[in-house]
């Protein structure tokens, strides 16, 4: 869609309807800031329209928002006074060629539909999150024929991250250090290395099966193994403390640690997985930190259907390969275990064998749990990203710390 298929007076806005379904990722950040397959959902979204967007998001998580359009640097406006005709867009969808196509040809009260997932609508009526639902409900449905990537839930995303890495990979190009004594498998045009960036000698990068992306500043330690397709962004770590076995679909963030095993794994900017232990089909938010030798299960002994307990929608047959959920703020014990498909978080601290979801607030002890006292929970935040401060915009933390605040009066 271009700027001459639609009323150039017609605002594009992104809805966070995405907010209830991606819990407990979104208790925290509004799901166009999630990452997945080398950006964030809203840039997924604001590319795949070819047009500039804002976003629509519960009031609550308003202010760290606006904080994350400067720390992803974004440029939209977050709950803008809304007049006259709006494009609302989900989310939770990434545009293809049809949704493109279609959203062109929509007049006002009408909304773009694959089966009973709502993609977009036109509408007059809009006036602030809270209408979002009537709104959407009230319009006339036309039909997509094309399936496009729905990130409903949590492993949705994980399973659509290795084809959004692919459809993100900007090409081949070698602008840090690759060693002579690194192992390249594959096509060279199918890595991507930014400024600054290190591959150390004995790493191997292989693109047999699709693209490498390695952000400007991060390093890739000795001994270490990316496999295509799988993105690495900026100022990351992999490898420093325990050798790295990434493997693919594979999404780690900016100014993160990556180390042990990572297969089918998303792992949002700022969190801390140093050690060994294994991540496998699982989403993890930021500001987590891992516990030497933390590991989830993403297989049942049985290979029967994974069931998860959604916060929002109850028991999910979720497929035969799912991990955990991980949400912000949560840190591991040391050799924690965490079984198939658990919910955890997000401000949570967890021990032991996982066999139960951990709710927001929770602290686990071998044995035993309790609530997680929400003024210890923002000092114990505030210590976390006072190490990361020179990465992040004035007054990201304060924001942090008021949503954590005030999801402790509204959880507890």
């Amino acid at each position: 869609m271009t700027s001459a298929d639609i009323d150039v007076t017609m605002r594009t806005i992104v809805a966070d309807l995405g907010h209830d379904s991606l819990k407990p990722l979104t208790y925290t950040r509004s799901s166009t800031d999630l990452e997945v397959g080398g950006q964030t959902v809203f840039e997924h979204i604001e590319d795949g329209l070819e047009e500039d967007v804002d976003v629509l998001v519960p009031e609550h998580l308003e202010e760290v928002t606006e904080m994350n359009s400067e720390l992803y640097n974004l440029e939209r406006e977050v709950n803008p006074e809304i007049g006259g005709s709006v494009l609302l867009y989900n989310s939770t969808v990434i545009p293809n060629d049809e949704i493109r196509r279609e959203l062109g040809n929509l007049q006002s009260g009408e909304g773009l539909y694959h089966q009973e997932n709502f993609i977009a609508g036109v509408t007059d009526d809009l006036e602030d999150f809270e209408d979002l639902e009537e709104t959407i409900n009230s319009m006339d449905r036309t039909e997509v024929s094309e399936e496009p990537a729905i990130l409903e839930y949590p492993w949705d995303m994980v399973e659509h991250n290795g084809g959004l890495i692919e459809q993100a990979f900007p090409g081949g190009e070698i602008k840090g250090m690759l060693s002579e004594d690194a192992t390249v498998l594959g096509s060279r045009e199918q890595v991507y290395l930014g400024e600054d960036a290190e591959i150390a000698a004995n790493a191997t990068i292989d693109t047999s099966e699709g693209p490498v992306y390695i952000g400007s500043g991060t390093k890739v330690w000795p001994n270490s193994r990316i496999e295509g397709p799988a993105y690495i962004g900026s100022d990351t770590k992999v490898g420093a403390g325990q050798n790295a076995v990434i493997h693919e679909n594979t999404h780690v963030g900016d100014i993160a640690r990556a180390g042990g095993e990572l297969e089918d794994a998303i792992m949002n900017s700022f969190s801390n997985k140093y050690h060994y232990g294994f991540l496998g089909h699982t989403v993890v938010g930021s500001w987590v930190n891992f516990g030497a030798g933390t590991t989830n299960s993403d297989l049942k002994n049985t290979y029967g259907t994974v069931q998860v307990d959604h916060p929002e929608d109850g028991k999910i047959e979720a497929g035969l390969k799912v991990g955990a959920t991980i949400a912000d703020h949560t840190k591991t014990d040391i050799g924690t275990n965490v079984y198939t498909g658990k919910q955890i978080g997000p401000v949570a601290k967890i021990a032991d064998k996982v066999t139960d979801d951990a709710r927001p607030f929770t602290w686990q002890n071998p044995g035993e749990e309790a609530d997680y006292d929400p003024e210890r929970a923002t000092e114990h935040a505030e210590r976390m990203m006072d190490r990361r401060e020179e990465h992040l915009p004035e007054g990201y933390a304060e924001a942090q710390k008021n949503l954590i605040r005030e999801l402790s009066n509204n959880l507890r």
